[in-house]
């Protein structure tokens, strides 16, 4: 799981993830069946399907395309609840 920050033009900081499902996993969605990226800044969550290919690496203003383009989701009571973003450390 890769794993960036990015702060945006308001000046707040999103948290920004990408997910793959595994075959052992079972994705009800199809169109999740490619993995999603995640990008969550306090109680604002949004999903961009599928997750783009070298997104980690990309520049900050292109990070903020993709947010722009990301989809806004609900927060589940799991998540809400959680005080910091939900993927592992990356180091």
């Amino acid at each position: 799981m890769a794993y960036r920050e990015l702060v945006d033009e308001q000046g707040d900081t999103w948290t920004i993830w990408d997910t793959y499902p595994g075959a052992a996993q079972h994705v009800a969605l199809a169109s999740l069946q490619d993995g999603w990226l995640t990008f969550r800044c306090g109680d604002r969550l949004r999903r961009l399907v599928p997750a783009p290919t070298g997104w980690v690496e990309q520049s900050d203003a292109r990070l903020r395309e993709l947010l722009e383009a990301a989809s806004p989701e609900r927060l589940s009571p799991e998540i809400e609840d959680a005080e910091e973003p939900l993927p592992p450390d990356p180091g």
